[in-house]
């Protein structure tokens, strides 16, 4: 498993990691805060990984070597926005395929 660090800078609904042939990814850590209030669902391109998750202000899921979820090969690290909110931070991906 590759390492890699994404950038989370969204104002609507959106990838963290773009979909790429055959890759799955696995989420190692996540710190992102937000401009209001916000519910998040973390999911694999369009199916969810996560329950909605509210924001108020930030959300840590700190490092786990064995991740906090996993995409379907092929398919995006996205995040669901329940409304058009900044959410700005940074995401540990580990990169498998």
């Amino acid at each position: 498993m590759k390492i890699t660090y994404a950038k989370v800078d969204l104002s609507d609904t959106g990838d963290i990691v773009a979909a790429a042939a055959g890759k799955k990814y696995r989420l190692l850590a996540l710190y992102a805060i937000s401009a209001s209030a916000v519910n998040l669902t973390l999911r694999s391109n369009t199916t969810a990984l996560s329950g909605v998750m509210p924001v108020a202000q930030g959300i840590t899921l700190p490092f786990n070597p064995e991740g906090w979820m996993e995409t379907v090969a092929g398919e995006a690290l996205n995040a669901l926005l329940s409304s058009a909110v900044q959410l700005s931070g940074f995401a540990v991906v580990g990169v498998i395929g």
